[in-house]
Order: structure tokens, then C-alpha cells, then sequence
């Protein structure tokens, strides 16, 4: 590998709305996209469209959303070996943008918080390109 990102994976859920809701208030949402996401996530993505070799150690949850993340990095050409599924929910952040581009974000974790860097076998992501867990 050129290179192995570590990090949360994120699907992020676009909701294009109104306004940003204060305090008590109501808003409406005009449309929504998801995007996988994470900042680590995106730069492994971004290498890989460049043409390095690249892989990436992280959790998602056996949900729709971990489904969605891992098939993602498939198809960007990641090596998706280092990414545990585990139960639980996987990292998604709930981006509220308003008209004028302002932006509010939730960020749930999910099992992002579960990733311990002691699990990981350091020598085994420098030598052969993929990551075991201890």
C-alpha cells in the first residue's frame, strides 16, 4: 500500500432546508443526499482517484449505513480488509444547510468510538499492505 488512512466512516445526510432551527423552532427540509464521509475517509478516497494503492482501518455497524460505507470504498478501489463490522450503529452526521449555505451538524458516532489503535497489528499494515487485528 501507498497509503492506509485511520479513522471515523461517516455516511453524511444532507438535509437542504429552510432555515437552521433555533431553540424550539420548526424548520422543513426541501431535499436530501448522502455521501460517505469522514475527513480521513475522503482523503483515502481522494489518493485512490489519484492512483496510489491505498486501504483504510476503521468500524462501521452491520447496518444499512455500514452496507452502504463499505461498498463505497469497494468501488472507489480501497482495500477495505482493516474495516471491522461490528454491531451497532454506524458514524453518520446530519448536515442541516440553509439557503444562504449556513450549516448546522450533528455528528452521531456511532461504533467510530469503538476503534481501539491496540487492536490493530502495526507491522502487519506496513508489510503486506493489509491490517490484522489482534
Amino acid at each position: 500500500m501507498d497509503v492506509t488512512g485511520f479513522g471515523a466512516l461517516n455516511l453524511d445526510k444532507i438535509l437542504y432546508v429552510d432555515k437552521i432551527p433555533a431553540r424550539d423552532e420548526e424548520g422543513f427540509i426541501h431535499s436530501v443526499e448522502y455521501f460517505p464521509g469522514g475527513s480521513a475517509a475522503n482523503t483515502i478516497v481522494a489518493l485512490s482517484r489519484l492512483g496510489l494503492e491505498t486501504a483504510y482501518i476503521g468500524r462501521v455497524g452491520s447496518d444499512a449505513e455500514g452496507t452502504r460505507l463499505l461498498n463505497d470504498m469497494q468501488g472507489e478501489g480501497v482495500d477495505d480488509t482493516g474495516i471491522q463490522v461490528t454491531d451497532g450503529r454506524s458514524g453518520t452526521c446530519l448536515i442541516m444547510v440553509d439557503r444562504r449555505g449556513d450549516r448546522a451538524i450533528l455528528v452521531d458516532p456511532g461504533v467510530n468510538d469503538y476503534v481501539d489503535y491496540g487492536e490493530i497489528d502495526i507491522d502487519s499494515v506496513s508489510k503486506s499492505g493489509f491490517v490484522h487485528f489482534t
